[in-house]
C-alpha cells in the first residue's frame, strides 16, 4: 500500500467503514460531510453494540496494518469535502504520544518534509503526494497532504495548504454547513451523520435512480431511548420527483419485509418505517434494534 494512502486510510477508514465513502473520492458530489462521535457510541445504549463492531471490524484492522491502536485515542472523526477547495479529516481525542510518533513514521516514509511550515504560532508538516496516482483517481490527496498536531486535542490532515492555515487560525473548527439537507437533523446523543450536495450535471455518475433526482441528502443514526433511531432526507430537484421518490422507497421497503433472507425481527422493524414528503423534501425515519443491525453487519 502506498503509505500516504495508508494515513488517508487511517484517519478514514472508520468513515469508509460505516458510511460507504470511497476515500479516493465520491463521484457526482460536490459537497460531503461525515462526523462520527464514538465516545457517545461507548456511552449509549444504542452505541455501546455498534461500537463493539467497530473495535472488532475496524479497528483491529487499523491496528494489523500499521500498528496504531486509534480506539485508545479516537473520540470524534470528522470528514468534510467542499468542492474544489478539497479534504479536510479531523480526529478529535486526546491523541497519545504513541500514536503521534506512529503517524509521523507513516507519513516519513511516504516522505514527509521534516522542516515543519508555520501559521502563526502553530507549526504543520507537507507530505508529498503518491507519484503513482492517476488522474482518473480523483484522489484529493494526489498532490499530497497537510498534517498537524498543534491544535490540543486534535490530528488535523488536510489536501490543500490554505485548508491547513485557515483550520489551525480557527482552532481546527470547521466552517458551519449552510446547505437545506445538511442542517435539518438536531438530536442530543448522536452518533453519526453524514450530507452530501451533488453536482448540477451528476445523472452520469450514479447508478441509483433516487440519486440521479436529488440535490442533497442527509443521514443521522442518534440514540433513541435504546434504539438505533436513524433519521433521512433527501431534497429532490421537484416537487413531484419527491413524490416519486417516497414511491420508490416504499416499494423497496415492502421488497425488502417479504425478502425470506432478511432477519424477521429486522423485517418487523423495516414495517415501521416513516415515510413523508413535503414540497421537494422526501424524509424517512425508523428506530432499530441496534443488537439487530450488528448481526446483518456480521
Amino acid at each position: 500500500m502506498k503509505y500516504l494512502k495508508l494515513l488517508v486510510a487511517l484517519m478514514l477508514l472508520p468513515v469508509a467503514a460505516m458510511a460507504d465513502i470511497n476515500i479516493q473520492g465520491v463521484g457526482g458530489v460536490s459537497n460531503w460531510y461525515f462526523q462520527a462521535d464514538f465516545e457517545k457510541m461507548r456511552t449509549t445504549e444504542a452505541g455501546k453494540p455498534l461500537y463493539e463492531w467497530m473495535q472488532e471490524e475496524v479497528f483491529r484492522e487499523i491496528n494489523e496494518e500499521s500498528g496504531i491502536e486509534l480506539d485508545k485515542d479516537l473520540e470524534q472523526l470528522i470528514a468534510q469535502s467542499d468542492g474544489d477547495d478539497g479534504v479536510i479529516v479531523v480526529m478529535n481525542g486526546t491523541v497519545r504520544q504513541e500514536t503521534r510518533d506512529q503517524i509521523m513514521a507513516i507519513a516519513a516514509i511516504q516522505n514527509i518534509d521534516l522542516a515543519p511550515r508555520k501559521a502563526g504560532r502553530k507549526q504543520y508538516y507537507f507530505i508529498e503526494g503518491d507519484p503513482g496516482a492517476t488522474e482518473d483517481d480523483e484522489n484529493p490527496f494526489e498532490e499530497g497532504a497537510f498534517l498537524s498536531f498543534d491544535v490540543k486535542d486534535k490530528v488535523i490532515l488536510t489536501s490543500s495548504e490554505s485548508q491547513m492555515k485557515s483550520m489551525l487560525d480557527n482552532g481546527g473548527r470547521l466552517k458551519k454547513r449552510n446547505s437545506r439537507a445538511m442542517i435539518m437533523f438536531s438530536a442530543e446523543n448522536t452518533l453519526m451523520e453524514a450530507g452530501i450536495e451533488t453536482k448540477p450535471d451528476a445523472s452520469e455518475d450514479w447508478d441509483s435512480n433516487i440519486m440521479k433526482n436529488t440535490e442533497e441528502a442527509a443521514l443521522m443514526i442518534a440514540d433513541a431511548k435504546g434504539k438505533l433511531g436513524v433519521e433521512a432526507q433527501l431534497v429532490s430537484k421537484e416537487p413531484e420527483m419527491a413524490e416519486s421518490l417516497a414511491s420508490i422507497v416504499r416499494g423497496l421497503i415492502s421488497l425488502q419485509v417479504f425478502n425470506e433472507e432478511l432477519d424477521p425481527e429486522l423485517a418487523t422493524m423495516l414495517k415501521e418505517t416513516r415515510v413523508d414528503v413535503k414540497d421537494r423534501v422526501l424524509s424517512i425515519s425508523i428506530a432499530l434494534d441496534p443488537n439487530v443491525v450488528v448481526d446483518s453487519l456480521n
